[in-house]
This record gives structure tokens, sequence and C-alpha cells, in this order.
């Protein structure tokens, strides 16, 4: 019964963090109102089950369904949805989990590999194609915009593996760099990352700095990045890279940053693509 009852509430609090997350997600320029861009939940869910095993896939379904209703989904439509949001995750673990020597601390080469290639690239394609034909099979999405929205939902699900997921998986293990003895070099770092992100992504608001002419944005984020990694590990690494591109994000979705364009989609896309390398990287 103690079991069952851990089980229970493992499944409602991954399917109320993957309802929150997804709402969040939604809030930027989805497709068809459905396919966003960028979609945290994807690697809440993958990391969640890494952690505390596959018997809590019915939370994903849950939430993906609740969210995708009150989006305005048929419940059939949404519960299409939340079987390939649930089969991705699925999938991810069965993947990773037959990596030789996978690390949860992400500290080995063939874990990497097994995160970006099998997980974030192979993966995302079975949540992005069963989701895409939900929407067409509802008559929410016509023939002519699957290309599109199928685009849309690979790459939030991609971003959401390649960001999201780390975080968490790293942040859970026992660490090799202890930041409690470097406390000021942490807080410089902090503040280094937030800087460079106002100037990089918000240079253009009102009251900003704009960045110096002979600096270009990339340059800035990778110094962060590699000091972060360098000094920090792994931790370090995915912190940096996660609250840079939410920066980014942000920044974007505000129509604000080097990556907007006339077309917000067109905007997202660069931005994502980018932000998709960084984290590989």
């Amino acid at each position: 019964m103690h079991a069952r009852l851990k089980t229970a509430i493992g499944i409602a609090g991954l399917t109320a963090a993957y309802l929150l997350t997804a709402r969040l997600g939604l809030s930027f320029d989805p497709v068809a109102g459905f396919a966003t861009l960028v979609w945290p939940p994807s690697g809440i869910a993958l990391a969640a089950l890494l952690i505390f095993g596959p018997r809590l896939w019915p939370g994903i379904f849950l939430g993906a369904t609740i969210a995708n209703v009150l989006t305005g989904a048929p419940l059939a439509v949404a519960a299409g949805i939340g079987v390939g949001n649930t089969l991705e995750a699925v999938a991810g673990v069965y993947v990773l989990r037959r990596v030789p020597g996978f690390q949860r601390s992400l500290e080995t080469f063939p874990t990497v590999l097994g995160l970006v290639f099998a997980v974030a690239i192979a993966c995302t394609t079975v949540s992005a194609t069963i989701g895409v034909a939900s929407l067409f099979l509802g008559q929410i999405v016509p023939a002519a915009g699957l290309g599109a929205a199928w685009q849309a939902w690979w790459f939030g699900d991609l971003i959401g593996a390649m960001l999201v997921t780390p975080i968490i998986l790293v942040w859970s293990s026992t660490p090799r760099v202890k930041f409690r003895r470097h406390y000021g070099e942490v807080a410089a770092l902090a503040a280094a990352v937030i800087a460079v992100s106002l100037v990089t992504f918000f240079g253009d608001a009102p009251g900003i700095p704009p960045l110096p002419t002979p600096f270009h944005q990339a340059a800035l984020t990778l110094a962060i990045l590699i000091w972060s990694a360098l000094r920090f590990g792994q931790r370090g690494a995915v912190t940096a890279s996660f609250c840079l591109s939410g920066f980014a994000v942000f920044a974007t979705a505000r129509h604000h940053g080097p990556f907007v364009v006339e077309n917000p989609h067109t905007s997202m896309l660069s931005l994502q693509t980018s932000v998709a390398i960084v984290a590989s990287t």
C-alpha cells in the first residue's frame, strides 16, 4: 500500500508539473493553437521517468490531455496528443537505459550522445507525428499546414529535451564541483549571465545600453558558457545554458533581440536552432 500511495503521489505531482509548464509553453505563439516552439513539459517528462521510473507515465498522459482540453481541443484529439507525449518519454527512457554506462550526471560521452541523438531527435519525432496527426484527424490543422505544425512541434520538444532534461538530471545527481566552495565566483558568474543576457537579448529595449558595435552576441554568450563549464562542470554548463536560453526565448517572444524578424515563426525557429546548437555543444 505504501508503494502504491507513493506512486499515486508521484503521478499527481507529474500531472501538475506537466500541466503548469504546458500552459506556459502554449503561451509562446503556438502554431494552430497547439504546436508551440517552446515545450518544457517534454524535458520534465523524460527526466521524471528516468529518475523515478516509467511507472509514472500516467502523469504525462493526464497532464498533456488536460492541458490540450483547456486549450480547446476535443477530448479525443487531446487524448491522442497525450498518447504521443507519453510514448515520447517512455521511448526516451527505453533508449537511454540501453546506452552503455548511462549516467544521470551526463559526464560520459555515450550518455550525451544518447540524449542528443537518440532522445532529442528520434524520440521527439514520435510526439510530433502523433500530435499533428491527431490535430489533422480532428480537423484542427488542414493538410496545407501539416508541415509547419510538425516542424514547430518537433522543435518545441527538441528544445525541451535539450534544456530542461539535462538541468533536472544533473542537479539531481552528485556533483563533482562543490558550489559552496566558490561563492564569490558563482555570484560573479550569475551577474555576468544577467548582464550579458540584457545587453544581448534586450539591447534594443528602452533603458538597456546597446551592445558595442565591435562585439557580437555569440562571442559574449559562448564566453559565459565556457567559463561555467570549465569551472563548474556539468552543473555550471547546463545552468548557464538554461538561463541564457530562457532570457533569449523571453526576449524573442517580446519582440526584442537579434533573432527578431518580421515573421514571428521564423524568429522563433532561428532562436531555437541557435539554442539547440549551444545546448548540444
